[in-house]
This record gives C-alpha cells, structure tokens and sequence, in this order.
C-alpha cells in the first residue's frame, strides 16, 4: 500500500507540474501574434507530455493501490473470522489452571 500511494502522489505531481508548463507554455503564444516566444513551444511540449504521463500513471497507480486495498481488507477480515484469533482486550486478571493460581 505504500509504494502504491507514493506512485499515486508521484505521479498527480507530475500531473501538476505539467499542467503549470503547459499554462506558462501557452501564455508564451498570444493569439494576436502569429510567432511564439523560442522558450514557449518546448514548454508546452513538455507540459503536455507531463500531463498524459501523469494521467498514464494515476490510472494504473491508483488501480494497484485499489486492488492491494482491496486485498489488504480481505485478509483482515479472514484473520477476524477465525476460530483460532481472540479480538478482545484480555482481562487484568486470569486464573492459571496449572498452578492454581491468580496471573496479572
């Protein structure tokens, strides 16, 4: 589940990060003028190739962490069904029945 999170954060990063390039890319190209700034063209190359990796990479990411979740919830819920695991909080004083005595 961690590794899953972290690829989910990394990549909604990543995501961002090139939806700003790709704002500051497109803010470079004026509609009025028909030439772009040197910088503005690669920028938003850049940013949009963040963004679909980023997209890319939620998908199959968050789809992982899912299917882990998923998983995670159904093997607590077996070891809760068990006959042999005790979910209680044990009691302060328990009585030993090998040396007939009271155990704190």
């Amino acid at each position: 589940m961690k590794r899953a999170r972290i690829g989910v954060v990394t990549t909604a990063g990543a995501f961002v990060v090139g939806t700003v390039l790709m704002g500051v890319g497109y803010a470079g190209c004026p509609i009025s003028e028909p030439r772009c700034e040197d910088w503005a063209f690669p920028m938003f190359v850049t940013g949009t190739t963040l963004v679909v990796g980023g997209i890319f990479g939620l998908i199959t990411s968050g789809g992982i962490m899912a299917h882990r979740k998923r998983k995670l919830r159904k093997h607590k819920r077996e070891l809760r069904e068990s006959p042999y695991t005790h979910y209680g909080t044990p009691r302060r004083a328990q009585w030993d029945l090998a040396q007939s005595r009271l155990v704190f």
